[in-house]
């Protein structure tokens, strides 16, 4: 059985690819919230190939309906 990548195996690797082409540190940080936004509402060992259409267009109407963010707009 092939090993499946989890949600935070993923988002590892789309940090270390944003980095290693040279985004700027603020927007890498940016990254790194929505990430933990992301783990918020998503177990981040689920399998990557899991989370369908379905579930993050429910993930973002969580972020407009049911996220309420720290003053500084940071995730806890």
């Amino acid at each position: 059985m092939a090993h499946k990548i989890t949600l935070e195996q993923a988002c590892e690797g789309l940090i270390r690819y944003k980095t290693a082409i040279g985004l700027s540190p603020p927007t890498i940080s940016d990254y790194k919230n929505t990430i933990k936004k992301l783990f918020l509402f998503f177990d981040s060992k689920i399998p990557f190939e899991d989370i369908h259409r379905k579930e993050l267009i429910e993930f973002f109407a969580w972020l407009q309906e049911d996220y309420i963010s720290n003053p500084d707009g940071v995730a806890p």
